[in-house]
């Protein structure tokens, strides 16, 4: 006598479609949408979404994209900062930016072009790093069910923080 088995299998991307949850709960199917002016974006010409660099236009909220297993995405944030996700990767980062710290969350992987601003750091945070940058490119391998996080370093310096040490990578370290 055989008993039936159910699994379940969770993963930060809930569904196959892109998705884009902004702070006050609306989530939008980015691969339906034709108009993300209610998040004061836009497609760009390239197929990503780029934020709106008015800053009055831009809700005072934090938005998360989730990218389906199999899919890639790109977008560039209201500081001008581009940034590759990979397969499976969710990022949680402010409509716009303010006051002196640019941060983010990061579970999976993305390739980042930080626009540099010297006062205003670009903040990393992913399970178990915290990487500052003022203006380079870096990717980072992060997703939650790894054990290793992995940043590589393309160009200019970043600190990365663990709970245990702080290191200074240098262009092409990792």
């Amino acid at each position: 006598n055989s008993t039936p088995v159910v699994v379940n299998t969770v993963t930060s991307s809930p569904t196959d479609r892109l998705i884009l949850k902004t702070g006050n709960g609306q989530v939008i199917d980015l691969d339906n949408s034709d108009d993300a002016e209610i998040i004061a974006a836009h497609f760009s010409d390239d197929g990503g979404l780029r934020y709106d660099r008015e800053r009055d236009k831009l809700p005072d909220e934090k938005h998360t994209i989730m990218t389906p297993k199999g899919r890639q995405y790109h977008l560039t944030l209201s500081d001008g900062t581009r940034v590759w996700l990979n397969s499976a990767t969710t990022m949680t980062f402010p409509a716009r930016f303010q006051g002196d710290l640019r941060e983010i969350e990061l579970d999976g992987e993305a390739y980042f072009e930080v626009k540099r601003a010297e006062h205003r750091p670009f903040v990393v945070h992913t399970n178990q790093q915290k990487i500052e940058v003022l203006g380079t490119h870096f990717n980072v391998n992060a997703y939650r069910e790894d054990q290793i996080t992995y940043t590589s370093l393309l160009e200019g310096k970043v600190n990365v923080s663990t709970a245990s040490r702080n290191t200074i990578l240098r262009q092409g370290q990792q």
